[in-house]
């Protein structure tokens, strides 16, 4: 597991008492380091049981690495007590895993020209993830953010949006073609408060189109805050409803 608030430590390490469960804890008993990230992935050593160096992981973001760190240690973990019907895994067979992951929805390029990113975002900590990552890695590449939000009503509307506006150098505030979406008239009034300008148009169509007049080279169009709203925006832009079937929860 990865390094949690004391109280929840606390509890988990009482659960994992109860249960005769190992627990095995981020930063005390495995560890990865970062060598180079860019908008692609990272190249990254881990530290376990088992020593591996110059791993790559074809996803952005350092909360990937950790990700892949917590996945490695299973793994060594599953290895020395096998579960039926499972076979070993090799370094061979763990480099090509890691190269070749794919997660649409998270930090995925889906136009180049221009550039547009997608992130599901849709609670404050995904927000504060996509957030960090563009400050640590897409910032490196791109001169300014465009940003373009959908948010559903009944989500935490402002936790999502205070970590993202103040990288913003232009904001689009619109609204998927979902009942549950909030307007962007709600939406502005957030902005207002936290004292930002913005734009607003509904259908994330129109946003899209308002975020390509506006855009200059050296700009990044930033798609988030609902997986309805990016779902909209990659049938769009790639001629797939690849998301049509979510179901967006927590």
């Amino acid at each position: 597991m990865s390094s949690q608030e004391p109280s929840v430590m606390d509890a988990i390490k009482k659960k994992a008492e109860e249960k005769d469960a190992g627990l095995f804890v981020y930063g005390r008993d495995f560890s990865a380091a970062i060598k180079t990230e860019d908008t692609s992935g990272s190249v990254f050593n881990y530290n376990g049981d088992s020593n591996f160096e110059d791993l790559i992981i074809s996803l952005p973001g350092r909360h990937q690495v950790l990700n892949a760190a917590l996945a490695l240690k299973t793994i060594e973990v599953i290895s020395q007590k096998p579960l039926p019907n499972t076979s070993r895994l090799n370094p061979d067979t763990i480099r090509a895993g890691l190269g070749n992951i794919k997660w649409q929805g998270r930090l995925e390029l889906v136009s180049k020209e221009p550039p547009i990113l997608i992130d599901g975002a849709h609670n404050p900590s995904a927000a504060k993830i996509l957030a960090d990552s563009l400050k640590e890695i897409f910032f490196k590449v791109y001169r300014r953010i465009i940003l373009i939000v959908g948010i559903m009503s009944d989500k935490d509307i402002r936790g999502i949006i205070a970590p993202l506006l103040p990288l913003a150098s232009e904001i689009i505030l619109t609204a998927p073609a979902c009942e549950r979406a909030a307007s962007p008239d709600v939406l502005s009034g957030h902005a207002i408060s936290l004292g930002f300008s913005y734009r607003k148009t509904y259908g994330v169509a129109a946003a899209i189109a308002m975020a390509r007049e506006i855009y200059r080279e050296g700009d990044l169009i930033v798609i988030t805050g609902s997986f309805y709203t990016i779902g909209e925006a990659k049938e769009m832009l790639c001629g797939r409803g690849i998301l049509s079937g979510l179901r967006e929860t927590v």
